[in-house]
């Protein structure tokens, strides 16, 4: 809502869990404090991201380590009251992930991306949701995979038109470039990585 945030933070209360505080610019603290991970006392959460649409709808992203690590996402209404519970937005129950970042279009629609460890280092994979959170593409790499060329540090941007704007950190020239890279047309076509910074090592 107008002249109302969401404050969000990694919680010891509970294990390692994810909180969520209404606050509103006048009146302040609005509820309490709301648990919006699944509380599991074993389970690590870590590393949450926020992105707001223009309809004012919250979308939560965060890293989650029980026996493997997953990307879980969380949709709320404009109210901050969950829209549905966390699910996981990679595709694999295997391997290691982390850094999640989201991007969330006024039609609900949403995006997430981040760095997963495979063949010896880590890439940035990418996954597009419809509003009702059902994957829309096989989940997709969005670098060249070159074993000691690692990727990391993602972060998206999603607009109204289906057009999400990804941008990372990248070792694939020298000791690190900022990337960015441009998916089209609901994640049907990939514009090429394009190297955003003008040094030359």
């Amino acid at each position: 809502p107008r002249d109302q945030y969401a404050i969000g933070w990694i919680d010891a209360r509970l294990g390692q869990e994810v909180y969520l505080q209404a606050y509103d610019a006048t009146s302040g603290l609005v509820g309490s404090n709301t648990l919006i991970s699944i509380a599991n006392a074993s389970a690590i959460n870590w590393n949450l991201h926020f992105a707001v649409n223009a309809s004012g709808d919250l979308l939560a992203v965060w890293d989650a380590l029980v026996s493997e690590s997953s990307i879980l996402a969380r949709r709320f209404t404009t109210a901050f009251a969950p829209a549905a519970l966390p699910s996981a937005a990679n595709g694999s129950a295997t391997g290691q992930r982390w850094k999640g970042g989201a991007g969330f279009s006024s039609t609900g629609a949403y995006a997430v991306c981040w760095s997963e460890f495979q063949n010896q280092h880590s890439d940035i994979a990418f996954q597009l949701f419809n509003s009702a959170g059902v994957p829309q593409l096989t989940e997709m790499l969005l670098n060249d995979d070159y074993r000691g060329a690692p990727k990391s540090d993602p972060d998206i941007l999603a607009t109204s038109d289906g057009s999400n704007l990804i941008v990372f950190a990248s070792k694939s020239s020298d000791q690190g470039d900022i990337v960015a890279s441009s998916i089209s047309n609901f994640g049907s076509g990939q514009i090429s990585n394009t190297v955003v910074n003008q040094d030359v090592s």
